[in-house]
C-alpha cells in the first residue's frame, strides 16, 4: 500500500541517513521530522521511528502522527522526542521541517 505522504516520508529518511553520514547523529541518536498539511483541524507531521537508526533508516521507519503523538500511519512508534517537534510547529508556522542532532558543531541557517 502506499502512503499518502509517500514521498515526505522519503524526504525524512533521506535527510536522516544525511545527517548520519555527515556525522551529526551517532546510532539512534537526534531525528527529523516534517510538518504535513493539516489533517482538519489536526496538525500533521512525519518523524523518524522510536529508536531507529538514522544511518539505516527507510521510508517504513518513518512514522505520521497529529500534534498529540497519536499514530495516523506506520506500524512502529514516534521518537521520544516527538513532542518537542510539536512544539516548534506550533509556536513557528513558518518551520517545515526540523533535524535534531547530537551534534558536537553545528550550525543553523534560515
Amino acid at each position: 500500500m502506499t502512503s499518502r505522504w509517500q514521498a515526505e516520508k522519503r524526504e525524512v529518511a533521506r535527510a536522516a541517513r544525511k545527517a548520519a553520514e555527515l556525522g551529526l547523529v551517532a546510532g539512534t541518536s537526534g531525528n527529523v521530522s516534517v510538518r504535513l498539511p493539516a489533517d482538519g483541524e489536526r496538525g500533521l507531521l512525519a518523524i523518524t521511528a522510536l529508536g531507529a537508526r538514522c544511518g539505516a533508516l527507510s521510508d517504513a521507519d518513518i512514522v505520521v502522527v497529529d500534534h498529540d503523538a497519536e499514530p495516523v500511519e506506520g506500524d512502529l512508534a514516534p521518537s521520544s522526542e516527538t513532542m518537542l517537534h510539536v512544539a516548534i510547529y506550533r509556536s513557528r508556522p513558518d518551520v517545515g521541517a526540523v533535524v535534531h542532532t547530537h551534534a558536537v558543531y553545528s550550525s543553523v541557517a534560515s
